[in-house]
């Protein structure tokens, strides 16, 4: 049986941690938290809590997470933030994924519901499941670094998990634009130095735009655009295909937040492209593109391609109870016994989203409580709205 460790980044996160904590509890072997140079007794509450608990103060964000990565003894690192929870419905599903890779699977990604409040939420697919091993080392970036270019390096593969996190930094008030910016500042002196890898525009494309300082974001994603550019002309290869990928993304989302319609059809663009390309096809954010895209398509109405992308989506992650509702809403009046087929799915699923709340003192504040309560009543209602406008149940159905 495979011995699995999970490892926690935090940062003045003593609040939002003993949530994180319950939701792996008797999921994973152990906990291993990385203080970040937390002020707010973050160690405290992680060893109270039963972890073992590692200072890294004076490296950023993934930095710090990368100094333990390579020292975790076991087979696989389950990676997750104070502020994300394991849903109940993939502890049972963890282990048995993880003991039936095969050697050459060095990474798995996992959905992330990312929340925005009023039950809906985005679903990207991230690579967070990783064989513990020395040679598997982030991005050498400050920010959003990822394990991937590593496990490539390695010759090995990225395959889907059924597993599915929370993500409650949407819901918190007043925490998301200050961690933009805190983000944002991280990035552009990682550029400072020296570094023009069009992945870290990419980033600083999106903070910034998350900062609500849009103009210095569309000259970030036009850098990174330049940059893939000249990559495309030395070598194409699964790294330059993902890269590609991400730039067509930021930039269809950079216009979307800047209210500019052209950019659905910039993400239904780079869908299209991505069905049609068995190097994209294969990367940890295909299915939340598709997923994206198909709302895009419902904003175009164009429902035939929304629902084209919403069955991909449902062939290379079909546990997503978002996209079987938008399957159910538009196959409804055409095929109504599959669109009920859908809907049940969609339902069974959403039953398993719960997240475990921490029990006893130090538990955390009933601000984080109200937030999960929330979290768990928006699930309920499912995540997305009804291609039509309204919220599921409004028509009476």
């Amino acid at each position: 049986m495979s011995r699995v460790t999970a490892l926690v980044l935090v940062r003045d996160d003593a609040t939002l941690l003993p949530g994180c904590v319950a939701s792996v509890r008797g999921v994973v072997d152990d906990v291993v938290v990385v203080d970040n140079g937390s002020r707010d007794g973050s160690s405290a509450v992680a060893q109270q809590l039963g972890c073992t608990v590692v200072d890294v103060p004076d490296r950023p964000l993934d930095r710090a997470r990368d100094h333990v990565l390579g020292q975790l003894s076991g087979d696989w690192v389950l990676v997750i933030d104070a502020d994300e929870r394991l849903t109940t419905g993939s502890a049972a599903l963890l282990r048995p994924t993880l003991d039936a890779a095969e050697p050459m699977t060095l990474g798995m990604t996992v959905c992330r519901l990312d929340h925005v409040g009023d039950g809906r939420w985005a679903e990207p697919h991230l690579l967070r499941l990783v064989r513990a091993s020395p040679d598997l080392r982030y991005e050498p970036t400050p920010v959003h670094a990822s394990l991937y270019p590593a496990v490539v390096r390695a010759g090995g593969r990225v395959l889907p998990s059924p597993v599915m996190l929370h993500h409650l930094d949407g819901l918190l008030t007043g925490r998301a634009r200050p961690k933009r910016r805190r983000y944002a500042r991280l990035l552009e002196q990682d550029i400072a130095r020296g570094r023009r890898d069009p992945a870290v525009f990419l980033r600083l494309s999106l903070e910034l735009a998350g900062a609500g300082l849009h103009d210095r974001a569309r000259a970030a994603c036009q850098v990174a655009h330049g940059g893939v550019a000249l990559r495309a002309r030395a070598r194409d290869d699964a790294a330059l295909a993902a890269l590609r990928m991400r730039a067509e993304v930021t930039a269809g989302q950079l216009r979307l937040a800047r209210r500019d319609r052209s950019g659905d059809t910039a993400l239904l663009r780079a869908a299209r492209r991505a069905v049609d390309d068995p190097a994209t096809r294969a990367l940890p954010g295909y299915a939340g593109l598709l997923t994206t895209a198909a709302r895009a398509a419902v904003r175009a109405g164009d429902r035939s391609a929304a629902l084209e992308l919403t069955i991909h989506s449902l062939a290379a992650f079909e546990r997503s109870p978002a996209a079987h509702l938008n399957a159910a809403t538009l196959l409804r009046g055409s095929d109504d016994a599959a669109a009920a087929v859908h809907r049940r799915r969609a339902q069974e699923l959403n039953d398993q989203l719960v997240a475990p709340r921490p029990a006893g003192r130090g538990a955390g504040t009933g601000g984080v409580h109200a937030v999960q309560d929330a979290l768990v009543q928006g699930a309920a209602r499912w995540s997305a709205e009804d291609v039509d406008g309204r919220r599921p149940g409004e028509d009476g159905r």
